[in-house]
């Protein structure tokens, strides 16, 4: 079973950077739920374009 690690934390409180250490060190993959966010609106804005 893989495992998971979850960093929460409030805006700027340096999860991004805390787990950009933490990948340095082992082989882990890196999921932002930032990047995901900006990717999905992309996609919404296209949508929206494309409806009209």
């Amino acid at each position: 079973m893989k495992e998971v690690i979850i960093i929460a934390g409030a805006n700027g409180s340096g999860k991004t950077t805390f787990s950009l250490d933490i990948l340095e060190r082992t082989d882990y993959d890196f999921l932002n739920a930032d990047e995901i966010e900006r990717e999905l609106a992309v996609s919404k804005l296209q949508a929206g374009k494309e409806f009209f």
